[in-house]
């Protein structure tokens, strides 16, 4: 037991701030006022993002449709829900690809859906045919979908993307006019002399196969949005999403965003099913936005902010190349960090992937990420170079399982670089873990590393990988264990208790502790294997001051049964100061090895 403990003792710095995990719902979310709770009864706002391409009729001719398809996948879905902090994803789905090829492309889409719900995310089935107003195509359709996935709680139905008000009989552009309101309710024969289908009538389709999930209503698609909707044309129905797509060129402002769908947010569950911009793309939403790189981001900023006090879901637009990630290699978040000109292709393109990001997980690199500042010995002390051989503690963010975890062993019997899903690459050389609790990874540094310079650090969760950094590497960094929480070494004394104020060792008896950062030994060290006779020493000469007096080693090396670990056994000196009674004194211990010097500050050992 002592032995184990050593392996995790650490001196945890200060911590990154962090945003709050993103809940996924547990069984079926339903509205409840103007919030949707789920079967918990615990509050759930929808926070996620669009990933198009599903509702591409030759996805093969469309380079971005065809990425972004290849894409959906678990590696992905992962990447969005662990490390971007999101719970939700819409995918866009067409009524003409299924009437054209049928079971095929619904089982297509429920394999996507299922690889989306294993990682967490709840998907929203967004009929996105071409612009226009529902018919009778759009309620054959869901009559059919509603049935496949009326069983998945984790599934969504948005009956209509964006539908546009021009072919309603007696629409006026830039009024909003309560028969509008009353042909989106109930449909009829819209302006081209085609049946059109209202919303009441399609959310009544959806129920009618026995499907209970949320069913998202989209507003009629202009800058009005839900302007001039109340109580009167609400969808008669409990469970439904009042969805809006706030572009810039619809809402620009709190007071605009108030008028379109954040009045209506305090009467009923409201859902941003699109927003953002889109920079390399000239439209109206881009034209709007401010022409200063720090106003458009603070406009941004803005948003996300008026959402969360509204209590309103979200997903933006979108998880693709060029707008939320530079590209779907390692999923970098673009940046709003130069001018642009709308329309304009650049390399890399700016986009709102960093201030989403950055929302939602407080680090601009998301859950998962790691610094080169919280990297430091398990022994304590600040962060520092690493040394081959040496136990590192790692901080990071969230991408952790819930409880702490310890060490296991491999079929060859070395210490796993596999633990409760997480690893560790220096070099892409895979480190043995020894510890994993929700904030912190303690591994091994691979001895491998042994006359490098530099070394380049990566952690992963179930295949989410952190961002690299770069870190120094140097022949040796000790440090001695500590006792959690005090400065006073983890030793035993000559009679095998544990060194404390109640047991203190005396003057020219011999005590053993133990150090971490010795650097490559003689015989050379194995990565991850418990060390076992002949016992490795260090190459580097070993020297220790005890009391500011030269301690007498008797032993330096490996240390038995443990792993990265250098076990020293020291004869205490006399001190300067002659020890007056019996009241034990903590008197200050400083190791060398070579020219490397503990960094961290003062460690004792209580003698009398």
């Amino acid at each position: 037991m002592f032995a184990c403990a050593l392996l995790v003792l650490i001196a945890r710095p200060a911590a990154h701030a962090h945003a709050t995990p993103t809940p996924v719902p547990q069984g079926l979310l339903r509205a409840k006022g103007h919030v949707l709770v789920d079967a918990t009864g615990q509050s759930i706002v929808l926070r996620g993002a669009q990933m198009a391409g599903l509702d591409a009729a030759d996805p093969a001719a469309d380079a971005t449709a065809r990425d972004t398809v290849a894409a959906m996948k678990t590696s992905t879905f992962l990447v969005i829900r662990q490390k971007w902090n999101m719970n939700a994803l819409r995918l866009p789905v067409a009524g003409r690809i299924w009437q054209r090829d049928g079971q095929a492309y619904l089982d297509r889409v429920e394999r996507i859906v299922k690889l989306a719900n294993d990682a967490g995310l709840v998907v929203v089935l967004a009929y996105g045919d071409d612009a226009g107003l529902p018919g009778p195509d759009t309620a054959t359709f869901w009559k059919a979908w509603a049935a496949h996935f009326k069983d998945n709680l984790m599934v969504i139905f948005d009956v209509f993307n964006e539908p546009s008000p021009a072919q309603i009989p007696g629409y006026v552009e830039g009024r909003r006019q309560p028969q509008d309101w009353q042909f989106w309710l109930h449909g009829g024969t819209a302006a081209n002399g085609r049946r059109a289908v209202g919303m009441q009538d399609l959310v009544d389709t959806i129920r009618s196969t026995g499907a209970p999930q949320l069913v998202a209503v989209g507003s009629l698609h202009d800058t009005l949005d839900f302007r001039g909707f109340g109580p009167e044309f609400f969808i008669r129905d409990p469970n439904i999403l009042y969805e809006a797509h706030p572009y810039y060129d619809h809402a620009l402002t709190d007071d605009e965003r108030d008028a379109n769908f954040g009045k209506l947010a305090f009467q009923v569950p409201v859902y941003a099913g699109a927003w953002g911009v889109t920079f390399n793309q000239n439209q109206p939403s881009c034209l709007r936005l401010p022409r200063d790189v720090q106003a458009a981001s603070n406009l941004l900023f803005q948003t996300l902010s008026y959402f969360d006090v509204h209590d309103v879901s979200w997903t933006a637009v979108a998880f693709e190349p060029s707008q939320l990630i530079r590209d779907f290699s390692d999923y970098t978040p673009t940046r709003l960090d130069r001018l642009w000109s709308c329309g304009e292709v650049l390399d890399p393109q700016p986009g709102m992937g960093d201030t989403v990001l950055l929302w939602l997980t407080g680090d601009p690199f998301g859950f998962g990420s790691i610094g080169a500042d919280l990297v430091a010995s398990a022994a304590g002390g600040p962060s520092a170079p690493v040394a081959p051989g040496e136990i590192i503690a790692i901080y990071r963010q969230q991408i952790v399982p819930d409880n702490e975890v310890f060490a296991t062993l491999d079929e060859s019997g070395k210490v796993s670089t596999l633990l409760a899903d997480s690893q560790a690459h220096f070099d892409g050389i895979a480190a043995p873990i020894l510890y994993v609790t929700p904030f912190q990874i303690n591994v091994q540094v691979p001895y491998e590393l042994a006359g490098r310079q530099t070394t380049t650090l990566q952690c992963l969760y179930k295949n989410v990988a952190s961002n690299k950094i770069t870190l120094g590497v140097v022949e040796a960094a000790p440090e001695i264990y500590r006792n959690l929480g005090t400065s006073t070494a983890a030793a035993m004394n000559e009679d095998g208790l544990v060194n404390s104020f109640q047991n203190a060792a005396s003057a020219g008896s011999v005590v053993t502790f133990y150090v971490t950062g010795a650097g490559q030994m003689a015989p050379p060290g194995v990565t991850g294997r418990m060390a076992e006779a002949p016992y490795g020493r260090p190459l580097l000469p070993v020297s220790l001051l005890i009391g500011a007096r030269d301690a007498e080693i008797l032993y330096a090396g490996e240390a038995p049964g443990m792993v990265g670990v250098m076990q020293v056994n020291a004869r205490l000196p006399q001190p300067v100061e002659p020890l007056s009674g019996n009241t034990p004194r903590a008197i200050s211990m400083f190791l060398r090895l070579g020219d490397q010097s503990m960094r961290q500050g003062l460690v004792t050992i209580w003698m009398k």
